[in-house]
């Protein structure tokens, strides 16, 4: 009888023993996964490790924004197509005008459009810029209105301007450029950043999407002719943005 109450005592920590044997043979990795499995988490960003994540977890709507945002020079687009020679050139062609070229005043009666243009189907317009910096006042040739060859992005917030961009608005072909400048965009004032030095479109001009909601213009595509232009926002849409945005059958 005594022998039967030491095994009753004795077996729930052999019981103890034995699954926490069994556990140590689960990869830590494993019993991760299954922790978090059922918990609300953010996704991870690359570059951070589990632990920082998992701190993140209970983090609002707020906080998840500032944790997705991209610096201007951490963005990278594969726009090599669009070099320096092609835009002198076949863009040039495209276009009807010469890269960098001067001209009178902005277009702001003209409607903004572009091409459908190359293999990758990029959206190329040209669009009078020049320099908005009040350190240049006294010089005129600063001011001067240029041509320059734009590919829409819609994928990309930040604005971007090449150094031969800059410097043709600079009127110094040997300028030194450092960083970017406020420019004019056929009369919207937007800052311009200068590509990142290891990107892949260090040579093409980008109008990204704090240009367009500026501008409040979006581009309409129309494939069979390949062409595209931007458009101002419709205000007959607001209602079905709006439905969209709160629910579809709001009334507020």
């Amino acid at each position: 009888r005594h022998q039967k109450q030491k095994m009753l005592l004795v077996l729930p920590i052999l019981w103890l023993l034995v699954a926490r044997w069994a556990r140590s043979l689960v990869p830590t990795a494993q019993r991760r996964a299954r922790a978090h499995a059922t918990s609300p988490r953010v996704a991870p960003v690359e570059g951070t490790s589990d632990e920082e994540d998992t701190s993140r977890r209970d983090d609002g709507p707020e906080d998840e924004a500032d944790f997705f945002f991209l610096r201007p020079d951490a963005v990278d687009v594969t726009l090599s197509d669009v070099s320096r020679d092609v835009q002198r050139t076949h863009l040039a062609e495209a276009l009807g005008v010469e890269y960098l070229s001067r001209c009178d005043a902005e277009r702001s009666d003209v409607p903004l459009g572009g091409r459908i243009w190359g293999p990758q189907q990029r959206l190329v317009m040209n669009l009078v810029t020049r320099l908005q910096d009040p350190l240049h006042e006294d010089r005129p040739e600063a001011w001067a209105n240029v041509n320059v060859f734009f590919v829409v992005v819609t994928a990309v917030r930040d604005t971007y301007l090449s150094e031969d961009a800059i410097r043709a608005l600079l009127g110094n072909p040997d300028a030194d450029v450092a960083s970017g400048a406020f420019v004019d965009v056929e009369g919207t004032t937007v800052y311009a950043n200068l590509p990142p030095k290891d990107s892949h479109f260090r040579e093409t001009n980008v109008l990204g999407m704090d240009a367009l909601a500026k501008m409040n213009k979006f581009p309409d595509v129309y494939f069979n002719e390949m062409a595209f232009a931007l458009e101002t926002n419709r205000s007959d849409l607001t209602d079905e943005i709006r439905r969209l945005k709160y629910g579809r059958f709001s009334d507020d």
